[in-house]
């Protein structure tokens, strides 16, 4: 766990995401994940239901509700409760070759629960990620495709929450591969500026490993 402002944690993200859509502008979407600190003392278990609403062809619409239970050492556990709503604007460079940018922008209302003091906490939360999704192995996103990300988000927050990891500013590269309709995965390295508000106050960067598999139901 980082101690001062040299030291680079390194954590592991383990996420599932199911998708499911009745109706062409409407999507059922829910994800559940573990996240934890390599070497140990602290870990997380995530669960997301969400809704998107496609509006326009460059716009989507989100709203969700997430439940986050923390472990963290030396610390009290904490349950938080986030609901959220968003938009995403998306700009396709070249039609043709689907390579996609878009930037997301997400309010989240984060309800923190201490759960040894039954003590809690509010903040608002403003975030803001510009990303790109480009296709290596074919020029269109079809079956059995190999495709490069990249991203750029950062952070607000409004309040003056007790984290080991609060997130300021996250670079993300990685590669997916779409086998079919129904099933990818994603490999994604993060680097993060985050600060320790529960402890030592220091500003910290921590790379974080996720690997994803995504499953859309027919």
């Amino acid at each position: 766990m980082a101690q001062d402002s040299d030291d680079i944690d390194q954590q592991v993200w383990l996420d599932y995401y199911m998708y499911r859509i009745p109706r062409e502008d409407i999507q059922f979407m829910g994800d559940a994940g573990f996240r934890f600190l390599v070497g140990g003392g602290w870990k997380k278990y995530i669960v997301r239901p969400s809704l998107q609403k496609g509006v326009k062809d460059w716009l989507d619409l989100f709203g969700g509700l997430g439940f986050f239970y923390t472990v963290q050492e030396g610390l009290s556990n904490t349950l938080e409760i986030r609901p959220w709503i968003g938009a995403r604007v998306y700009l396709y460079w070249d039609t043709f070759s689907k390579i996609r940018f878009s930037d997301y922008f997400r309010i989240e209302d984060r309800f923190v629960i201490n759960t040894q003091s039954s003590g809690t906490s509010n903040s608002i939360r403003l975030r803001n990620k510009i990303d790109a999704r480009i296709p290596i192995s074919d020029r269109y996103l079809e079956d059995n495709v190999l495709y490069a990300m990249v991203s750029f988000e950062f952070f607000i927050e409004g309040g003056d929450l007790q984290e080991l990891f609060s997130d300021k500013i996250r670079l993300g590269a990685g590669l997916g591969y779409k086998f079919n309709y129904n099933w990818r995965v994603e490999f994604y390295f993060y680097a993060f500026r985050s600060q320790d508000t529960a402890t030592s106050g220091f500003t910290t960067t921590d790379n974080v490993w996720q690997l994803t598999l995504k499953h859309y139901v027919d």
